[in-house]
């Protein structure tokens, strides 16, 4: 943040000129919060497969708003899962700590589905276009490729055929050391991509509410774009700073994203990538605050030995 500031790379009077589009700020904030409540019918379908019938929704959704929340306090935009399953363990006697933590990565890891999805999707459907306008950008789309790729890869593994299943989980207990908290995860995974039906529909909510991110973002900031930059390019890197955000550095991508966007940006010939992120940095912290009111109100406080359980676990894991 210093070096962004103090090379001029960050404009900071963009913020309150950015208020001369509330009806920016109002769009940007009601696509956030739709698809937050989204991402919340995706986490309810993965734990309703243990607890085997289904789980209230407003609990859920204070149980997100709260893991919202301490994502913008602690270190990426993952962490806060942490303190969620931590006060998800209440929901239901049928759903075991090991799964819960599993929950909550399978639920991480279908966003970045949806999010690399997103991206090679529109990188092939603008190939032509992007690849003539600099051979940097051209090198970024191939990558987006080379992902995308590892997304269908990935995918393909949660639905691996039980013989292949048994030939992994056999030559993994022949690793010495591996822990069978390790097999046992595996077989949780395994146990969502038995159910093609949750596993597409989530696929798909993935993709639908990484595509309301990107749109959000899009719409707060593109009053600001000193070229034109269509919305489908928007998807061809927008994701590749979302993904960089998620890294557990610092509180929300602060510092990191200003600078993976300030770089994505500039592809297209916009010089205040950064400060754009800032914009989006201020909405998504805004709205993620609004888990603070959630946690005061649970009335609930789950103790350091409650979390470093949890943490243990999710070492193992």
């Amino acid at each position: 943040i210093i070096y962004l500031v103090r090379s001029g790379k960050i404009d900071f009077t963009l913020v309150p000129l950015s208020f001369s589009y509330p009806l920016n700020w109002m769009a940007c904030f009601l696509i956030l919060a739709t698809q937050a409540l989204l991402t919340v019918f995706r986490w309810k379908i993965l734990l309703e497969i243990k607890h085997e019938g289904k789980l209230p929704l407003f609990p859920m959704i204070k149980l997100t708003w709260i893991g919202m929340f301490f994502s913008s306090i602690l270190p990426g935009a993952v962490t806060g899962d942490l303190i969620k399953v931590v006060y998800a363990r209440d929901l239901s006697p049928k759903i075991n700590k090991t799964y819960l933590l599993t929950s909550a990565l399978l639920d991480r890891l279908f966003g970045l589905l949806g999010l690399l999805f997103g991206l090679g999707f529109f990188s092939l459907l603008n190939y032509q276009e992007l690849t003539s306008i600099s051979k940097e950008l051209t090198r970024l789309i191939h990558t987006n490729f080379l992902v995308f790729f590892l997304m269908i890869l990935g995918f393909w593994g949660l639905m691996l055929p039980k013989k292949i299943q048994q030939i992994i989980r056999g030559l993994a207990l022949k690793v010495p050391g591996l822990s069978r908290s390790i097999l046992k995860t595996l077989d949780q995974i395994w146990l969502v991509g038995q159910n093609k039906k949750v596993l597409f529909k989530c696929f798909l909510l993935s993709v639908f509410t990484q595509s309301l991110m990107v749109l959000a973002f899009y719409t707060l900031t593109s009053p600001f774009y000193e070229q034109a930059l269509p919305l489908k390019y928007a998807f061809t890197f927008i994701p590749v700073g979302m993904i960089a955000v998620a890294i557990p550095i610092a509180p929300a991508g602060l510092g990191i994203g200003h600078a993976i966007f300030n770089w994505l940006f500039s592809f297209f010939n916009i010089s205040k990538g950064a400060s754009l992120f800032n914009l989006y940095f201020i909405a998504i912290m805004s709205l993620n605050m609004v888990g603070s009111l959630f946690y005061i109100m649970s009335g609930k406080k789950h103790g350091l030995k409650d979390v470093e359980d949890f943490q243990n676990e999710e070492a193992k894991i």
